[in-house]
C-alpha cells in the first residue's frame, strides 16, 4: 500500500488486461491509501489544475494571461503592464510534445490522436478500425475520459490493450499526461505479452475545443465528425479542423434524415485545412472502414520507415501546429 497526500490531484486510472480490471477512485481525505496490486496514474500534481483546467502542466496561474486580449487599451488608461502569456504556455508544450513525437519515432511507435464531440461515435469508429487491422498492428488504446470505464472495457472487448484515463473533470490531455499515458499503455501491453506496440491511439476527451489547442505528441490528429452534427462544423470550431489530418465523417447510414451535404462539408473542411483527406464512413455499417484502416496501415508503415509526411500546411493558423 502507497500514501498519496491530499497535495497531490490524482485522477484515475483503469488498467483493462484481460479479464482483469484495476480502478483507483479520487481522493477524499488528507491522505488517501491505495490496495496493494492497484494502478494509479497522477495526471496533475497541484491542486491548481482544478481551477484552472486549460493549464498545461507545469504552468502557473500566470496562464490567465490568455483571457487578456483586448484589455491593452484599458491597460494604457490604467498605466498597468499588460503580458500576453499564450504563445509562452503553448510554447512550453509544444517543446514536450516534439520531444515526445521524437520519442515514438525513434521506437517506431505511430500515436493516433482522435478528437470529436461526445457521441460522435469515436468507440465505435475505434472497434471498427482494430477489426480492418487485427494480425496487421500490435494496437493499444489509451480512453480519456472525465469518468467511467465504459470505453475501456470496449476496447478490451475487441482484444486490444487498453488503459482507462480520468482526467478528474478536465477537458482536454496535454503532452506530458499523453507521456504519463502512454507509459502505463506500454507496461500493461508488456504484461499482455503484445508490446512493442505499432499503433498506440488517445481517445481524447470528447469536446470540438480544448482538446485541439494542446499538442499531445501524437504522429496525426484525426477528427471525427458525425452526420448529425451538421456540415457546418468546421466553420463554427476552426482550430480543430485546422490540426487534424484526417476528418472521419461517420454515421454516414443516416444522412438521409439530416440536412447533411457532403459536398458542402467537403469544402467547409478545405477552407480550414486544404491539406485534410476527409473520409465518409459509417462505423455501424462498416461502409468506408476500408478506406480508413488502409490509409492509417500506410501512414503507419510510413513511420517506421521515417518516410511519413503530414499533408496538412506548414502555414496553419493554428497556434501550435503539430510537428512544427
Amino acid at each position: 500500500m502507497g500514501d498519496i497526500p491530499f497535495s497531490a490531484f490524482w485522477a484515475r486510472l483503469v488498467h483493462v488486461r484481460g479479464a482483469g480490471l484495476f480502478c483507483t477512485a479520487p481522493p477524499r481525505a488528507a491522505v488517501w491509501r491505495l490496495p496493494a496490486g492497484v494502478s494509479r496514474l497522477p495526471l496533475y500534481t497541484q491542486l491548481d489544475y482544478v481551477n484552472h483546467p486549460h493549464m498545461p502542466m507545469g504552468m502557473s496561474v500566470a496562464y490567465e494571461g490568455r483571457d487578456m486580449q483586448g484589455t491593452e487599451k484599458d491597460a494604457r488608461e490604467r498605466d498597468v503592464r499588460v503580458i500576453e502569456v499564450k504563445q509562452s504556455v503553448f510554447a512550453s508544450n509544444d517543446r514536450a510534445a516534439d520531444a515526445l513525437r521524437d520519442e515514438l519515432r525513434a521506437r517506431k511507435t505511430f500515436l493516433l490522436n482522435l478528437m470529436s464531440s461526445p457521441g460522435s461515435g469515436k468507440t465505435t469508429t475505434l472497434a471498427r478500425t482494430i477489426e480492418a487491422l487485427a494480425g496487421d498492428l500490435s494496437i493499444g488504446v489509451m480512453e480519456a475520459d472525465i469518468d467511467s470505464d465504459v470505453d475501456a472495457r470496449a476496447m478490451a472487448a475487441t482484444g486490444v490493450t487498453a488503459i482507462q484515463l480520468h482526467t478528474g473533470g478536465m477537458c482536454h490531455l496535454d503532452a506530458a499526461m499523453c507521456r504519463q499515458g502512454l507509459a502505463e499503455l506500454e507496461a500493461a501491453a508488456e504484461a499482455a505479452g503484445t508490446a512493442p506496440l505499432d499503433l498506440a491511439i488517445l481517445e481524447n476527451v470528447g469536446n470540438l475545443v480544448c482538446p485541439a489547442e494542446f499538442d499531445t505528441g501524437a504522429s496525426v490528429n484525426v477528427a471525427i465528425l458525425s452526420v448529425p452534427e451538421g456540415d457546418d462544423k468546421p466553420l463554427k470550431y476552426p482550430l480543430m479542423f485546422e490540426v487534424c489530418d484526417v476528418v472521419l465523417v461517420n454515421k454516414m447510414d443516416v444522412a438521409p434524415y439530416f440536412d447533411f451535404d457532403l459536398t458542402r462539408c467537403e469544402e467547409n473542411v478545405r477552407l480550414r485545412n486544404p491539406g485534410a483527406k476527409v473520409i465518409p464512413m459509417s462505423a455501424k455499417t462498416g461502409e468506408g472502414a476500408g478506406a480508413w484502416a488502409a490509409w492509417l496501415r500506410a501512414a503507419v508503415a510510413a513511420w517506421k520507415t521515417d518516410t511519413f509526411e503530414k499533408a496538412t500546411p506548414a502555414n496553419s493558423e493554428a497556434p501550435h501546429y503539430p510537428g512544427e
